[in-house]
């Protein structure tokens, strides 16, 4: 994570407030699309930020992980959390 908090940093820096809220505004916009998507369909799905944490999921993508469906929900655990540290590696460079 040493090597992208930079690069994160810096683009974050270089936001101006309005940007940061609207950004915040779609993302919120977003979620509540995926709500009615995720509760319509019995696919394993999972939304999370930039950063990595995982606001929505349902309870297909829940089991398929294997952590509660409360813990996948505001932030409260980061996909790099459940994902092969391989993986997480690939997801970081593959984000660059």
């Amino acid at each position: 994570m040493g090597i992208f908090r930079p690069a994160f940093q810096n683009v974050a820096q270089a936001l101006s407030d309005i940007d940061l809220i609207m950004v915040e505004e779609g993302f919120e916009r977003l979620l509540l699309d995926y709500d009615r998507l995720f509760s319509a369909m019995a696919v394993p799905a999972c939304l999370w930020r930039r950063t990595g944490e995982i606001f929505k999921s349902n309870k297909e993508f829940a089991s398929l992980v294997g952590v509660p469906e409360e813990q996948l929900q505001h932030g409260q655990t980061c996909i790099y959390e459940i994902m092969t540290e391989d993986s997480v590696v690939n997801y970081w460079e593959e984000r660059r």
